[in-house]
């Protein structure tokens, strides 16, 4: 959502309000610290849901040798 409002912004698209808020909210509500925490915990725990590379980074790489240690 947030590559679209960019790439409209960039572009010089007007969309409208409703739209924009709309999708501002959907934002929010997906990248809220809680949500995060959340989508960090799931890929720490199994890393076949991380989202992105990033998110396996900071993760669940620094769990990964507590892993094997066992």
């Amino acid at each position: 959502m947030a590559l679209y409002l960019d790439l409209a912004r960039e572009r010089g698209l007007a969309l409208p309000p409703g739209l924009v808020g709309e999708a501002g909210a959907m934002l929010a509500e997906d990248q809220g610290w809680l949500a995060e925490a959340g989508d960090c915990a799931a890929c720490a725990w199994d890393i076949g849901s991380c989202r992105t590379l990033a998110e396996l980074g900071y993760c669940a790489l620094p769990l990964e040798p507590r892993r094997w240690a066992t």
